[in-house]
């Protein structure tokens, strides 16, 4: 929860800095930002919070960083004990794998929800509407839009969040190792 409160404004910001434009676009409650094209972040940041919309979608950034950290983790935990040796350490190798593992698990798990999260959060601020998730759902995916048509509009940009989350995740979860190592068997580290 805690993390979402301080990720829900800065995803809400980035979201609508990409997406706004001078004039609206879209009809219904998918209409896009148009503020006045938010040019610098505290800009972006004063606009949505004067119109009460700054945490607009934070119920679905919680969902994606719950599910998404746990699929994360635990993906990064199963590797890890796959590669182990037998006499239980773990090679560079398998370290890095497993957080390869782990970026790909976890954006995997949650990318069709963030899909969905980033679609409320570009609202327009003024829009009174808060649109469910089963009416955003319903306008991405249309009656008669065929399984794969689904599958494309839910993953579209999902190979460029992988090919972030992979490397993203096998430097962080192994420099936290290497550190996590390095304090605790420093002869300078007291706890």
């Amino acid at each position: 929860v805690t993390t979402s409160m301080l990720s829900t404004p800065v995803h809400r910001a980035k979201i609508i800095m990409q997406t706004s434009k001078l004039e609206s676009s879209g009809s219904g409650f998918l209409r896009t930002a148009v503020i006045d094209p938010c040019r610098h972040s505290f800009q972006c940041y004063k606009q949505l919070y004067e119109s009460k919309t700054l945490f607009r979608g934070f119920g679905y950034q919680m969902l994606v960083e719950s599910v998404g950290r746990g699929a994360y983790f635990a993906a990064f935990s199963f590797t890890k004990a796959a590669f182990r040796q037998e006499d239980g350490s773990l090679s560079f190798a398998g370290r890095i794998l497993s957080g390869a593992t782990a970026g790909a698990v976890g954006w995997s798990a949650i990318y069709p929800v963030d899909v969905i999260k980033s679609h409320i959060q570009k609202l327009h601020p003024e829009s009174n509407k808060r649109p469910t998730m089963s009416e955003v759902i319903r306008k991405l995916l249309p009656p008669g839009t065929t399984v794969v048509q689904g599958i494309r509009t839910m993953y579209r940009g999902y190979g460029i969040a992988i090919l972030r989350a992979i490397p993203v995740a096998t430097v962080s979860l192994t420099a936290c190792k290497i550190l996590n190592y390095a304090l605790l068997y420093s002869p300078d580290y007291s706890y």
